[in-house]
């Protein structure tokens, strides 16, 4: 159930929205909405980079970082997906692809 006082907020917000509106002239208007779907579109700033602030990065630890490849993509975050109790791990590229390693068997087994 929605709380009137939500609903006449949303209401207050929306008339300042079409009051703005209606004061810009449709050039306006149109650059606005430009600059806003520019906003919306724009990559979002790395949290990490190789040269500097290693934060996000120190969960590989140090013997997994290498000298990046210019040609090859690095990747940013890591996770897991738990598929049918099989615990499979998922990486964020730098440039935006997600990666899953499909074949768990390029690691070495534990036999121990």
């Amino acid at each position: 159930m929605t709380d009137p006082a939500d609903e006449e907020r949303e209401e207050g917000r929306a008339k300042g929205g079409h009051a703005r509106a209606a004061s810009l002239s449709a050039e306006e208007r149109s650059e606005s909405a430009r600059k806003a779907a520019a906003a919306r579109w724009a990559k979002p700033e790395l949290p990490a980079t190789i040269d500097g602030d290693d934060t996000e990065l120190e969960a590989f630890g140090p013997e997994e970082l290498l000298e990046p490849i210019p040609a090859m993509p690095i990747a940013r975050w890591r996770g897991s997906l738990n598929i049918v109790g099989l615990e499979v791990p998922c990486y964020v590229l730098d440039d935006g692809q997600k990666n899953h390693r499909a074949h768990i068997s390029n690691r070495a087994p534990d036999w121990n």
